[in-house]
């Protein structure tokens, strides 16, 4: 049994261990790294919130609650390193979000319609350099309310507030989700905010503080038989346990909606997150490794500095190349700036803030009381400022703000085309039945053969320049292998297999094609005119959207039957490097052999490029690359080819 005021040397480790996971997550998500498991970062602020709770806990239980003392020690550990990244950063980049971390208030800002982390508002189209501040926001949020609880409760009350607070945040998270749902805010949006607000990001920092409010007994060893187990290890497995299991799906049969998968998600990182510091505890070792606790001591200004660095290094634009030596540099620069900081700035300020005897310490603990008041305060104030109080959906920088050459511009009627759009700097057109064409669709000659190719906006070829579609590139390919051939487009935006099959009756077989080619994408399950947003991948593995995707794709090859058509199908996938999507494509060939249909495997397209990412990969949208394109027209040119 240990006694609440020794030192445990593992928690510097984990508390290393947490820290490395996010920044190396960063880096994944800011140019391009290997791809980790999607949550790697999550669980590393979700250890981070573990620690805080034990430790802060474990300190206020240890004695008589001293609150002046408390919030001095706060003080001077969190804010005067926090306030100066908030000048610097002003300095070069101003934004209103600095205000917002400044009153501690950012995670409420910080909810974005972007699918990716990093894309909040930014005149320059970089990622934000405070956009990782969120987390800070959370606890200081737990600084500010806990020791109150703690110092009015007993200790079966907090328990108990401890348990209900876990076991209400996936109602919380499911009210916010429904919340959102009925003001037409974008589905896209839901996951921003319930991985972020404070209401729902409280389980880790919970579980922390049970752990220390019942130190004694979690870490006391009990014997079977020749076995000495402590029951925090148990306890810590088990979470880890849970929620790898429901994460492989191994009892995910109740997982199967996206609601539901959102509003459990906040719980289940922290679950991890809490399991892993709770296993770590058990692991004395930790505390031993070389150089790893010295990172743990030095952790708060490594989380802290790091995503201005990484700014600075250029590593915050989209469509950056794999610049590894950039991010190892990034990486050390982080460190180093992180050492500077803990010992002649954080340790200085902390030790002065610390020291007893002289007038100026006197004063430190009803400076430090009263800064955390203002803050506080402060924090209410903007969140009931005139600008939030606005209709949620134009407060919360749904959009994120795009350089001016980018934006969506409408376009003049071109040919045939009805109208278009410049979008990422590239011209879209469509006729008036939304092919993506300029010219009618030609007459169909004796001497040429005719392939038309079908899908949804993968081959209409959303971001990409017309010439650049797979549709045209294959049609060169097989023309320089001295073919008489012609690649129609017959792709439409937004259609789904069973909007694709309705097409290919009611428009395209009518121009007497010789083959139609199918890309299939991970939406093509959904049913007819059903948008992608607020679906996921996942829903693959239900059967009733595998039989619809099925029987679309059986009346495509037969309408191509009885017209004696060539029927095609391959699936159409633009990031090979995700795992996930790997297996999707492989059903996707799977559902279609099932039907009989001619596949065109894309094995060696996967296995090729599996450490590749072909989405435009832009803040505003993921369609394949032309790369991606060119890849695939490859492909279909060496099975469409004759020998």
């Amino acid at each position: 049994m240990t006694n609440p005021r020794d030192r445990i040397p593992q928690l510097d480790s984990l508390r290393a261990i947490a820290c490395l996971l996010v920044l190396v997550a960063h880096l994944e998500s800011l140019y391009g790294m290997p791809k980790w498991p999607p949550e790697m970062g999550s669980v590393g602020v979700a250890i981070f919130f573990a620690l805080s709770g034990f430790l802060i806990t474990r300190g206020l239980i240890s004695a008589p609650i001293r609150l002046f003392e408390f919030y001095n020690k706060r003080a001077t550990r969190i804010l005067p390193a926090y306030f100066l990244l908030l000048v610097v950063v002003g300095l070069r980049w101003y934004s209103h979000e600095l205000w917002w971390c400044a009153t501690f208030a950012f995670n409420f800002l910080f909810v974005t319609g972007a699918r990716d982390y990093f894309h909040v508002q930014s005149s320059d189209g970089t990622s934000s350099p405070v956009a990782h501040l969120w987390s800070l926001c959370v606890e200081e949020h737990y600084y500010w309310v806990w020791p109150l609880i703690l110092l009015v409760c007993s200790r079966r009350v907090a328990t108990l507030l401890l348990i209900g607070i876990v076991l209400a945040t996936p109602t919380i998270a499911w009210a916010i989700v429904v919340a959102l749902d009925t003001r037409g805010v974008h589905p896209d949006v839901f996951a921003g905010v319930v991985s972020r607000i404070t209401l729902t990001q409280l389980t880790a920092l919970s579980l922390g503080s049970l752990f220390a409010l019942y130190e004694g007994a979690m870490l006391r060893s009990i014997n079977f038989g020749r076995l000495r187990i402590q029951p925090i290890l148990v306890a810590g497995g088990a979470a880890v346990f849970a929620c790898l299991a429901i994460r492989q799906g191994t009892i995910s049969h109740w997982w199967s909606s996206s609601d539901q998968q959102l509003c459990y998600h906040p719980t289940l990182i922290h679950l991890l997150g809490a399991g892993l510091m709770a296993v770590g505890l058990c692991i004395p070792t930790l505390g031993r490794l070389p150089f790893l606790p010295y990172l743990g001591r030095i952790s708060y200004g490594m989380y802290l500095y790091h995503l201005p660095i990484y700014v600075a290094y250029g590593l915050a634009h989209s469509g950056r190349t794999e610049l590894w030596l950039t991010g190892a540099m990034a990486l050390l620069t982080t460190l180093g700036i992180a050492a500077l900081s803990f010992h002649y700035i954080e340790q200085p300020i902390i030790r002065w803030g610390r020291r007893g005897g002289s007038q100026a310490t006197a004063i430190v603990p009803r400076y430090g009381a009263l800064l955390a008041v203002v803050l506080c305060l402060a924090c209410f104030v903007t969140l009931a400022s005139q600008r939030f109080r606005q209709p949620l959906a134009s407060i919360l920088n749904l959009v994120p703000s795009m350089p001016l050459e980018q934006r969506r511009q409408i376009l003049a009627p071109l040919g045939a085309a009805v109208g278009g759009y410049r979008w990422l700097g590239v011209d879209h057109y469509a006729d008036i039945l939304g092919f993506r064409r300029t010219t009618p669709f030609p007459t169909k000659t004796p001497d040429r053969k005719r392939i038309i190719t079908v899908g949804d906006s993968f081959t209409w070829g959303a971001c990409v320049n017309e010439r650049s579609t797979y549709s045209a590139v294959l049609e060169q390919l097989l023309r320089l292998r001295g073919m008489s051939i012609e690649v129609l487009n017959g792709g439409r935006a937004g259609g789904q297999a069973q909007d694709i099959l309705q097409t290919l009756e009611d428009e395209l077989l009518k121009h007497r094609p010789d083959a139609i080619i199918y890309a299939a994408t991970t939406t093509d399950f959904l049913p007819a005119n059903v948008p992608w947003e607020g679906h996921t991948i996942d829903e693959w593995y239900i059967r009733e959207n595998q039989e619809r995707f099925e029987v679309a794709v059986q009346g495509m090859k037969q309408l191509c039957d009885q017209q004696k058509i060539d029927f095609y199908l391959f699936a159409f996938i633009q990031n090979p490097s995700d795992a996930e999507t790997v297996k999707i494509a492989k059903l996707i060939e799977t559902l279609g052999r099932k039907v009989d249909a001619n596949v065109i495997s894309v094995e060696s397209y996967l296995l090729d490029n599996a450490t590749r990412d072909f989405r435009i990969y832009d803040p505003f949208d993921d369609h394949p690359n032309a790369d991606c394109h060119r890849i695939h027209a490859e492909l279909l040119a060496e099975r469409l080819a004759p020998p």
